[in-house]
């Protein structure tokens, strides 16, 4: 409800970096940010917008999974492949 656009667009990441920039030192550039999606669309969006990208398997995007592969940054599909 904070943004007008849906997940197809930047819009929800950008406003939640200016967030956490009120709360910072020092601004926070959506560059210096990952974006953590299950959903293309979103993905895309957040790359338009400047950030870094994590495409998460999710069983209901299955389809998409090659797709969200190529277009993230980094791919997982469990979060504890980050540890």
């Amino acid at each position: 409800s904070q943004v007008q656009r849906g997940k197809g667009y930047p819009d929800i990441y950008l406003y939640a970096v200016q967030e956490l920039s009120r709360s910072s030192e020092h601004p926070i550039a959506p560059s210096d940010c990952m974006v953590f999606e299950d959903v293309l669309q979103a993905i895309q969006a957040a790359h338009s917008g400047g950030f870094q990208t994590c495409g998460v398997y999710d069983p209901s995007s299955d389809e998409e999974w090659p797709s969200i592969q190529m277009a993230a940054n980094i791919a997982i599909r469990n979060f504890t492949e980050l540890l």
